[in-house]
Parts: C-alpha cells; structure tokens; sequence
C-alpha cells in the first residue's frame, strides 16, 4: 500500500532527504509549493498525511495548514525557528507535532514521524483510567488519537481484564494510577506476567499529585514492576511523542532480530564443541 504524504514547504531539498532517509517506497512524497497547487491536490488525491510550512498564508493570511486540517488529514507543522509566541500558535491546530527543519535533527526525526504514523495506524491501545477523572486524560487519548491509534478504554480492573482476554495484538497500554476495583500498579504486574504482552510497550501515570514524594514513590512502583514510561496527565505532547517513536523503533528492531534468529535456527545447523573436539 502506498502513502501519499502532501509536502508544502519552501525547502525544496526536504523531501529528497526524506526519500533518503526513509528509503521506503510505501511512501510518496507530493509537493505542492503554492496554494493553488495545495488546492489542486487537496481536491484530486487522498493523503495519509501532510507536512506543512507553519509560516504560510494565503493572501488573506489564512494559513496553508488550515486548509489541510479542513480535509481531516493528519499534519506535521514545519518551522524554521520556535519562539514562545510560535510555540503559543501551534497549539491552537490539531497537528500531530512541530519539527524545527532548520537543523538535521529535525529532519531526522520528521521521518521517524512518518514512519511512526505508518506503524501506529490503526493498531488499538488500551487506555485504563479512574473516570472521575476523564478530563485530565483527554489529553493523552487525543495524543493517541493524533498517532492513529485506535483507544480501547478501560475505566475498570473488570473492563480491562475483559479487553487483555479478548485482544492479543496489543502493543500499547496506559495505566493509570487510579482505577475502579483495583490498583493501576497490580494491573501492570499481571499484565507483564503475561508471556503474550512480553513486547507490549506499557505506560503509567497519574493525575493530580501536588505531593512530590507521593509521586515519586508511585512512579517508582510502577517501574519496578515493568513499565516503560511514567507521565503525568495533563500529558506533554512533545516529550510523549519522541518516547514512544524511540520505543517503536526497539520494538521493530526487537521484531528483526527475532525473525533473524528464528530463521537462523529453522535453517542453520550449528555446532559447538572444545579444543578437543
């Protein structure tokens, strides 16, 4: 299947270094430098996602990138430099994440993106959470959202028990501290039992902790018992989204490696043996 990525962005060399990077060719790049050209494609073609200069407008100062998020279709936002008032911009758009391209890492990690987005979609993640407090984690569940995750959502020990059975693809899980009938800490230790979750990336956090040591005692709980990654809700997007594209490349890493094994022990036939034969 191939990809469709809509590149408007006055860095002409950007996409040739994405081509080189991702070297993949699931994956086509379209660019269209003016709006018309944004516009012609937007109407004629289907996109899995698009890359977008923030700083361009059309002539009413209608930003290109509204057009694009009109469409439903998941954007990188570009920038050549952040500032506060930039960084205060970007959040008002529903883009899945901001790359400064002024810098090769940048770059690198735009490319990591897209072949994130190529993972994530529509694999399912179970979200387990205390439903008192469902605002605190719309943050997260938009996050996931944004990744074309599918949530499952759990907002008890039972629901989620219900869900591990019956789901055996799961490759992400959030746990929250809090959730009714049971403890989020005790879910993550059967989960991790579990010899079919043994790659399942699981995530923890908690909502509403002013106590400092209160925290840090229970997200040290949660690491002992096999978390990858501790957040606090409300989540920061930034920080979430390179944690989780550095894990999704151990796991497609871990997968090649298993396949490599698996084959060398189906089809190479090893001996081992001491000086003395």
């Amino acid at each position: 299947m191939t990809h469709k990525i809509l590149v408007s962005d006055n860095d002409i060399k950007l996409v040739a270094f994405l081509q080189e990077r991702i070297k993949d060719r699931r994956f086509q790049f379209i660019l269209a430098l003016s709006l018309e050209q944004v516009l012609e494609q937007l109407t004629n073609e289907s996109f899995f996602a698009a890359i977008v200069d923030f700083e361009k407008t059309d002539d009413d100062g209608k930003k290109i990138v509204e057009y694009v998020l009109e469409k439903k279709i998941p954007t990188i936002a570009t920038v050549e430099e952040l500032t506060s008032s930039k960084y205060g911009e970007l959040e008002k758009y529903s883009i899945i994440d901001y790359v400064i391209n002024n810098n090769y890492a940048g770059k690198f990690y735009l490319a990591d993106l897209l072949q994130g987005l190529e993972y994530f979609n529509g694999r399912k993640v179970l979200i387990c959470y205390d439903n008192r407090k469902a605002d605190k984690l719309e943050s997260l569940v938009q996050i996931f959202n944004s990744l074309l995750f599918e949530p499952l959502l759990a907002t008890s020990m039972k629901e989620a028990k219900s869900i591990l059975s019956k789901e055996d693809n799961l490759r992400v899980i959030y746990i929250d501290e809090s959730i009714k009938g049971g403890s989020g800490i005790e879910l993550c230790r059967e989960i991790k039992q579990d010899i079919k979750f043994k790659d399942t990336v699981v995530f923890s956090g908690a909502q509403n902790k002013n106590d400092l040591m209160e925290l840090k005692e229970i997200r040290g709980k949660f690491y002992k018992s096999g978390v990858k990654d501790f957040i606090t809700v409300p989540v920061d997007k930034e920080e979430f989204n390179t944690n989780i594209l550095s894990m999704m490349k151990i796991i497609k890493q871990k997968k090649r490696l298993d396949t490599y094994v698996e084959t060398v022990d189906k089809y190479v036939l090893i001996s081992i043996t001491n000086l003395k034969g």
